[in-house]
């Protein structure tokens, strides 16, 4: 489907009366996954450039000046969603004016790059910076496509975001930076989730399983190549092992990890990527361990953390490969975690070492591990509906989207610091999702 197209979501999940802030986050994230699955971009109001609305996805620039938001339009109330440049410079004024911790919540349009915000279709489901640096990549459910937007860290006012021609007079994203088929290859239905790599860049889908792979080698204009279809439905996670050659697939639907790799040389061959598998990783240390969220490593690869949601917990691995390479995992212990896991992050911390951090949208806390511990070392509330986090190692801080009452949290990770693990800064207003028909 095209957008341009209205296409309102039927069924239970969003109802006419307006509800509670808590009440209506408990079903946020479900509706995007399902209800709301296929709705197109109106031609109503558009967005707002200075605020933040159903945040999904985050990415730290690569030089870190600036942090990224997508705001999907979960209640499409606008005509499209946007990606707005959050200025980390102004956020550690900010902070330092409060003497590391501020107690009352900042409006956003003080802390946001406004000239610099571009609008992509609605419905964002994840949002990643290339390793470069060069540009940022998004997940769009509206309109079935991966976006991408030119950035240029080091330019001022406009120059920051661009996906639209120069002399368009307009912010919006043009067709050249949407990828919705190369040539007969169709991107698949329900985008959920980013992997950009060197040369790469995929996206899993959460109803049909399939992974999509994109080739940017060069920074050339994404081009679909190939759709693998072996794994399980409700795809919702994709990681790579820092040894750089094997990447993993996570889902919903399943109790298991899908280690798998891509061949760079069968591509420049001229015969399209080759991709091998490996056999798949059992996740059944608690019952089933099904509904695995989302996979982490350690920055050695030697640790694997998966957030399985029923039951809620943290399962730990040794994930040292073997003397060939191949993906090993050994169940190191399994750590009990508040309902409705959905993030897992690790936060380097100065000095060496880290911590582990999980976000759980439905009991509204982050719970922080530490892996040599294997123990729950702190559990901090959150805003309503969290989900999306980023560590930031050179700030010694995180950023936590509240995707519920659209807000994001600054959390302190400096050892030194008096508000270690505390939320030392809420940029927006908290707000009551609207309901619509």
């Amino acid at each position: 489907m095209r957008a341009g197209t209205a296409v309102r979501a039927s069924g239970g999940g969003v109802g006419r009366r307006r509800r509670g802030v808590r009440a209506a986050a408990a079903a946020l994230l479900p509706a995007v996954c399902g209800l709301l699955a296929g709705c197109l971009d109106s031609q109503g109001i558009d967005p707002p450039t200075d605020r933040f609305f159903f945040p999904t996805g985050m990415a730290r620039t690569a030089g870190g000046r600036y942090l990224l938001v997508a705001n999907s339009n979960f209640d499409l109330r606008y005509n499209a969603g946007t990606v707005v440049a959050v200025d980390l410079a102004r956020v550690g004024a900010a902070i330092a004016e409060c003497s590391g911790c501020c107690r009352q919540a900042r409006d956003e349009a003080s802390f946001l790059r406004t000239e610099a915000t571009v609008i992509l279709g609605s419905q964002v489901t994840d949002l990643a910076v290339a390793p470069g640096g060069e540009r940022a990549y998004a997940a769009v459910r509206g309109n079935a496509s991966l976006t991408w937007i030119d950035l240029d860290e080091a330019a001022d006012g406009a120059g920051l975001l661009t996906c639209f021609d120069a002399f368009s007079g307009s912010r919006r994203c043009d067709g050249r930076h949407e990828v919705i088929r190369t040539g007969d290859l169709w991107v698949p239905a329900e985008p959920y989730t980013l992997l950009v790599l060197e040369d790469w860049v995929l996206t899993g889908h959460v109803d049909s399983g399939d992974v999509a792979l994109f080739d940017v080698a060069g920074g050339r204009a994404p081009a679909l190549v190939r759709v693998l279809d072996q794994f399980p439905e409700g795809v919702n996670g994709l990681a790579r092992h820092p040894s750089g050659d094997w990447l993993y697939v996570v889902s919903r639907d399943s109790s298991r990890l899908y280690p798998f790799t891509v061949s760079m040389a069968s591509r420049h061959a001229g015969e399209g990527p080759a991709v091998s598998s490996a056999p798949a990783v059992a996740v059944t240390s608690n019952r089933d361990g099904a509904d695995c969220r989302s996979l982490a490593f350690s920055p050695d690869g030697t640790r694997a953390f998966v957030a399985n949601r029923d039951p809620p917990s943290l399962v730990v691995f040794d994930s040292t490969p073997r003397a060939d390479g191949s993906p090993a995992f050994t169940l190191l212990a399994t750590i009990e975690l508040g309902n409705g896991p959905s993030k897992v992050a690790v936060q380097p911390l100065s000095g060496g070492g880290y911590l582990v951090l999980v976000v759980c949208f439905n009991a509204e806390q982050l719970f922080v591990i530490d892996p040599g511990l294997l123990a729950v070392v702190h559990v901090l509330p959150t805003g309503v509906g969290p989900h999306a986090i980023v560590p930031d190692a050179e700030a010694r801080r995180a950023y936590l989207a509240n995707f519920g009452e659209s807000t994001i949290w600054v959390l302190d990770f400096d050892p030194r610091s008096a508000h270690f693990g505390q939320s030392v800064l809420s940029i927006g207003t908290p707000e009551i999702p609207s309901s619509h028909d």
